[in-house]
């Protein structure tokens, strides 16, 4: 065989290695930016978790809701769920409520008989 094939296979099996270390690269990269924002989504779930528990105004709560509508759906629902426990009666909370808790859908033409979908 001659030198100029060599060349090109020695040429390639670099190539591939370098690319197979740039993909194990990227990948742990990942896999640890992944990791780190799970933490971050448990630490913030508990810390919401911790404040939801002790707050006891109810529009505390649902504006508290409405400032985090676009953010995690988790967390938004542990704030709700926390405003009903505290006044199942409120309209707007159990409408709230209702988009986690679809039963709840029925409560609200009974607290405001005007209420159209």
């Amino acid at each position: 065989m001659s030198n100029r094939f060599w060349f090109y296979l020695g040429s390639l099996v670099i190539v591939a290695g370098l690319y197979s270390w740039r993909i194990a690269s990227v990948n742990a990269i990942n896999n640890e930016v992944s990791r780190i924002e799970q933490t971050g989504n448990q630490e913030q779930i508990k810390n919401i978790t911790r404040y939801v528990v002790a707050q006891s105004d109810d529009k505390k709560l649902v504006s508290l809701a409405k400032r985090l509508k676009y953010g995690d759906k988790e967390i938004l629902k542990i704030i709700i769920d926390r405003a009903y426990e505290i006044n199942p009666g409120s309209r707007d909370i159990t409408l709230l409520a209702s988009t986690f808790h679809p039963e709840l859908k029925d409560r609200v033409p009974e607290l405001d008989p005007l209420y159209k979908e």
